[in-house]
């Protein structure tokens, strides 16, 4: 049976279709060098205890993208685009180990590959992540994230080949109204007991009862430091998650997104801020 009018798309159709994604791309307010720009220019954030990690983004071209969603990956062609992300890191964390990511994606569940030792194989490694983005249907992106590596200060067990499990916060922040609505364990018992693999659940259950014990302990003053952070910031809008990892005595701001794209909503927990948190921006 034909379809009536019917055509199938050409070389030039997809390229269109490609250069869309490309664009579209720039417009996603996860990427990292949309909203954390906005939270850095906190009028508040020197209130707040929060810290966050030294960061570089940087925009990759159309043809880079492309060459990245192609299967031409050549030892050559892998060379040539180790070579622009060295140029583009310049001397960020000259001499330091360092976290790398898309503007969207980490790909946590294979730590390793975000962990920059040599920078020589800093083009392989992100080809890796980027790919694994494509097969798990990550929207599109157009960045490269560098970021200072928040280093370990308390000898934690580590799950998905290489990451420690620190005590993490996803604190659900409104902007509109200025209000934390809620805070998610990260590392929900219910959650990492029916997702993670055999390995990675034995690691988890051994050490799951200090994880709980700080999230407890810990969840609503590290709701009431986002909130102080970000009552400065006039420039985003609407529902946001802001998640938080304690490491030794800091606790850092490590990652955000729009409400509606994040998970753990449904395992937000009330939490008790004081009235009069916001303070006056002029002391």
């Amino acid at each position: 049976m034909s379809i009536p009018n019917f055509k199938f798309p050409t070389e030039v159709d997809f390229e269109k279709m490609e250069r869309d994604e490309y664009a579209a791309a720039k417009n996603n307010k996860e990427n990292m060098s949309y909203w954390l720009p906005k939270i850095e220019t906190s009028n508040t954030r020197n209130k707040s205890s929060l810290k966050i990690p030294k960061t570089k983004t940087e925009k990759l071209d159309f043809n880079t993208i492309q060459w990245l969603r192609s299967d031409s990956y050549s030892k050559e062609a892998i060379q040539e685009f180790n070579n622009l992300l060295i140029s583009k890191l310049g001397d960020f964390e000259s001499g330091k180990t360092i976290f790398m990511k898309t503007g969207v994606f980490s790909n946590k569940f294979n730590f390793k590959d975000a962990i920059v030792h040599d920078r020589n194989n800093i083009g392989q490694q992100f080809l890796d992540i980027f790919y694994t983005s494509m097969c798990l249907g990550v929207p599109l992106i157009d960045e490269v994230v560098f970021r200072e590596l928040i280093e370990d200060k308390e000898d934690r067990p580590k799950i998905y080949s290489g990451m420690p499990l620190h005590t993490e916060y996803r604190v659900f922040f409104d902007f509109d109204t200025n209000n934390v609505l809620g805070v998610s364990n990260y590392w929900h018992p219910e959650e990492m007991e029916r997702y993670l693999s055999d390995n990675d659940k034995g690691v988890y259950l051994a050490h799951k009862d200090i994880l709980l014990e700080e999230f407890n302990g810990l969840k609503d003053d590290v709701a009431l430091e986002v909130a102080i952070w970000m009552n400065g910031v006039d420039t985003l809008e609407g529902k946001w998650s802001v998640d938080v990892m304690k490491n030794g005595n800091k606790i850092w701001i490590i990652d955000m997104a729009r409400m509606q794209r994040s998970a753990l909503v449904n395992r937000m927990e009330p939490v008790t801020i004081p009235e009069g948190y916001i303070m006056s921006n002029e002391e």
